[in-house]
């Protein structure tokens, strides 16, 4: 039993390597509904289960939703963070910002979810959570070559940390640009 529990909690541990831009263009996707006022581009499918947390998993992308009225785009960090253990609440996120001091933002919950309940282990949760962030932070971290990292907290339970590479953050920028008909910042 103990070695079904450990190779089941190790599963998701394995590390992907990043993706290169020209590699993870293909994958940015766009959700085009006429029923819907938004049109959602995303770097979802581009994910890869990792984190560093204890004896968890979890992704981390980018969403950028253009107003079909107005052309006004919103930004967003989406992260999906899976544990073991008691409920972490995550609330607020550290993040770096090129050539400055970190940044902090509050959280939104996206969603929260049990997965499975297993003796000794605990319960498994995943909580989906996700803050705005501006064009013009995404263009500095397009532009710096550098992973963006970040740190989200809870009120209880680990804290969960993250990176995203420069390559994704050019790939949203460029899929609304040509949305849109605005040529993203280099």
């Amino acid at each position: 039993m103990r070695l079904i529990l450990i190779g089941f909690l190790l599963a998701g541990a394995v590390a992907v390597a990043p993706l290169a831009a020209k590699e993870r263009a293909p994958r940015v996707t766009v959700e085009d509904d006429s029923l819907s006022p938004l049109v959602i581009v995303s770097t979802a499918p581009t994910g890869r289960a990792k984190g560093h947390i204890p004896n968890g998993e979890g992704d981390i992308w980018l969403q950028a939703g253009i107003d079909r009225g107005t052309g006004r785009t919103v930004y967003r960090v989406t992260a999906s963070i899976g544990y073991w253990g008691q409920w972490g609440f995550y609330r607020a996120a550290n993040y770096s910002v090129p050539g400055s001091t970190p940044g902090t933002a509050a959280l939104d919950t996206v969603n929260r979810s049990t997965l499975a309940c297993m003796a000794p282990a605990g319960c498994k949760h995943v909580e989906t959570v996700a803050f705005t962030v501006s064009p013009e932070l995404l263009d500095q971290v397009a532009a710096s070559g550098a992973p963006w990292r970040f740190r989200f907290m809870g009120s209880a339970g680990p804290k969960w940390e993250e990176t995203l590479s420069p390559a994704e953050v050019r790939t949203l920028l460029d899929a609304v640009a040509a949305r849109t008909k605005k040529p993203a910042a280099e």
